[in-house]
């Protein structure tokens, strides 16, 4: 018999008057399992869910963005991606453009942030259209644009997030008009740009 184990039968076994030492010996070591077993069950979840976040916001965003101190547009971009790419532990950079838009639907309209992209770079950082449950993963190709059957220029596609399309009641096939609330400075004044686009994809994350 090892010497843990005789220890500790030794501390266990009661005799005929010591029969509650026993007992609180045996509450004590169900009290001390129980809260080792909750410890182990908590931090499983706290890293499954750490990991599950991280997947989630690093697979559809790079790790890092770059943006001018005056939020102003970059003057090159391909000079800067191709400082970047030497930079050592950069696996990928893309550009990309983000901006505050009014969306509206024949259902709803509100408020979100779009991000312009350019398909072919875009998978350099992230998994993005890997994500694309419904519709066609490759609509922002150049290629795949929507004919609108009237001699009018093709509509451009928009991916839009689950909840988003869900908000605005739209499927792959609807249109959307998208308003940029800045506007923009004419002889007449500020007027506001507005743009019809036809949804290609919904994204399962976002």
């Amino acid at each position: 018999m090892k010497f843990e184990l005789f220890v500790a039968l030794r501390y266990l076994r009661a005799k005929r008057k010591q029969t509650m030492v026993s007992v609180i010996s045996a509450i004590s070591i169900l009290g001390i399992a129980a809260g080792v077993m909750a410890l182990v069950i908590a931090l499983a979840l706290s890293t499954g869910f750490k990991e599950d976040i991280q997947a989630k916001i690093l697979g559809a965003t790079p790790a890092i963005n770059l943006f001018r101190i005056d939020n102003t547009p970059l003057p090159s971009s391909a000079e800067l991606l191709s400082k970047t790419s030497g930079v050592s532990h950069v696996t990928g950079s893309a550009p990309a453009i983000l901006k505050p838009v009014f969306i509206a639907s024949s259902n709803s309209n509100q408020g979100a942030m779009m991000k312009g992209i350019d398909p072919k770079q875009e998978v350099r950082v992230s998994d993005f259209f890997s994500h694309v449950v419904d519709g066609n993963p490759h609509a922002l190709d150049k290629d795949a644009a929507f004919s609108t059957g009237d001699g009018n220029p093709p509509l451009e596609s928009i991916l839009l997030g689950k909840e988003m399309a869900r908000a605005l009641g739209v499927t792959v096939g609807d249109t959307l008009k998208v308003c940029n609330p800045l506007g923009r400075l004419t002889p007449l004044g500020m007027t506001v740009t507005q743009k019809t686009l036809q949804v290609s994809g919904i994204l399962a994350r976002l």
